[in-house]
């Protein structure tokens, strides 16, 4: 209980939590005046988080590489998976993969470059294969996931992939 806690008239923050893993359990919460009158009020929902393993930081040297189908289990993904680009273990690019949001239901990964900055040391370089993995966020889980066509890296390059599935 938050007995006494006040925010001020207008949109405010009372509490906020930090969690380690998803936030389960948390639910009918109440909010209530002094009196107890039931105070109308909404969860703030930010844009998705990014999963955890595909967490990487911006370059100034990158390559687009254009997906046309990810597939997972025979189906397209959901608009609230993932795919992520791996140089080795390290993750190099991802985005979420709504493709209501790409132009003509194409999206693209944007792979980063080591451009010699601490933040980007075993990012790709020249000739560098990158690997996918799709993020399956109804599952919680990462697949390692296989394209149609390997494209090595190359700074401002464009490649256009066919297809990217959990299977070969």
């Amino acid at each position: 209980s938050l007995t006494g806690g006040t925010i001020p008239e207008g949109c405010g923050t009372l509490v906020e939590l930090d969690l380690s893993g998803p936030s389960t359990g948390l639910s009918e919460i109440i909010v209530s005046d002094a009196l107890g009158n039931f105070l109308d009020f909404s969860y703030y929902s930010p844009t998705p988080s990014t999963p955890e393993l595909f967490q990487f930081n911006e370059s100034t040297q990158q390559a687009a590489y254009f997906i046309q189908s990810v597939t997972l289990y025979g189906n397209p993904v959901e608009a609230d998976d993932w795919v992520g680009a791996f140089n080795g273990d390290i993750c190099v690019g991802g985005r979420q993969w709504d493709i209501s949001e790409c132009g003509n239901g194409v999206c693209e990964v944007l792979v980063q470059g080591n451009d010699g900055g601490d933040y980007s040391e075993g990012y790709c370089s020249s000739g560098d294969i990158p690997t996918f993995k799709i993020y399956d966020a109804s599952e919680d889980i990462y697949i390692d996931a296989y394209p149609s066509e390997d494209h090595a890296w190359s700074n401002n390059a464009f490649y256009l992939i066919p297809s990217l599935a959990d299977e070969i």
